[in-house]
């Protein structure tokens, strides 16, 4: 016995001291890892102080809930980007116009500022939720195996079958067609990441499950049960952690995806079914309302920047996270560290 539980503890050191040679101040150094990180950091600062302090854009206190707050006497025609506005822009401080107007006189540049944590606040939520739920079943899943493996796997092949963008936009329009006939108000956004978060926990779950069965294997889970461990203690102590490393790069490749899919909801109309405010707060809302601006004219198209200036946005967060999220997926390979 005394030869099981040295050889428990030994793999249990040993498969700390291997987690830990990957500390955060080792992830800063690899350069992909950290400009991701910087951009992220930077957007979710913004969307925090949206919350705490959104005086800083001159909205007042409290959520922004609305665009409208930044209507001040503008006009109404989208005027372009400028570091001299005229008295044309509105009645706002001078650097709310610097990146011009959009529809309705909105100004772009403190409408992207609070679209962020609507973006980021939501993401960062249905990225949590489905993760957590999709690593407490895959991990069950691969370390009980049997029966329950059966059962769970194939729940989680018949998400999968389809790609989350259709399931996410199938549950949504049911859940938010099943309300109304109901006469139940609802808030567009809840739908939508309660669709999302379901959509997407089977892939946690298929990737956790990966791992739980790999770690099972080892010897020192086998020396931890028969040393008396029960299995609960196991899955938590030992199992969930070390299944943790394939979720949380998933989780910075699918933040992307979820700010895209919010965004592509808004891009195709569909805000009316679910009840979102076309003065929502959010970049996809702001692509999708300034793209009605844009026309072909001689030599161009006029009012480009409604759309242009929130696209670009929109693609640095989304770029941003997926490069954070290699550089953490290459230094969690062993063989790939040095390289």
């Amino acid at each position: 016995m005394s030869s099981l539980g040295l050889s428990y503890k030994a793999g249990k050191y040993e498969n700390e001291t291997v987690g830990s040679k990957l500390s955060f101040a080792m992830l800063l150094k690899k350069k992909r890892f950290l400009a991701g990180f910087i951009i992220l950091l930077g957007y979710s600062i913004i969307a925090m102080m949206d919350v705490a302090v959104p005086e800083y854009l001159g909205a007042g206190y409290g959520l922004i809930t609305q665009l409208t707050v930044f209507i001040r006497g503008t006009s109404t025609v989208p005027l372009p980007p400028t570091l001299k506005p005229s008295i044309l822009y509105g009645s706002g401080p001078v650097w709310w116009y610097y990146l011009g107007t959009t529809y309705d006189g909105i100004p772009i540049l403190p409408a992207i500022l609070s679209s962020m944590y609507i973006d980021m606040g939501y993401t960062g939520l249905v990225v949590f939720l489905s993760s957590m739920t999709g690593l407490l079943v895959g991990t069950l899943s691969g370390y009980f195996g049997g029966i329950v493996d059966e059962v769970l796997m194939r729940f989680m092949d018949a998400f999968i079958s389809l790609p989350f963008y259709v399931t996410a936009i199938g549950i949504s329009l049911l859940f938010s067609i099943s309300l109304q006939i109901n006469n139940i108000p609802f808030d567009g956004l809840d739908v939508l990441s309660i669709a999302l978060t379901i959509s997407l926990f089977p892939v946690y779950a298929r990737i956790s499950r990966s791992a739980t069965m790999n770690i099972r294997k080892t010897r020192y889970i086998d020396a931890a049960i028969t040393g008396g461990s029960n299995h609960i203690k196991n899955l938590f102590q030992h199992v969930i952690p070390n299944a943790l490393s394939p979720v949380i790069i998933q989780i910075t490749l699918n933040v992307g995806s979820v700010i895209l899919f919010l965004s592509f909801i808004e891009y195709l109309n569909l805000q009316n079914v679910f009840g979102l405010s076309k003065f929502l707060p959010d970049m996809g809302n702001l692509i999708a309302q300034g793209s009605l601006m844009v026309q072909p004219v001689p030599g161009g198209f006029s009012d480009w920047w409604t759309t242009a200036i929130p696209v670009l946005f929109l693609v640095i967060i989304v770029v941003g996270v997926n490069i954070m999220g290699d550089g953490l997926r290459d230094a969690l390979d062993i063989g790939r560290r040095d390289v």
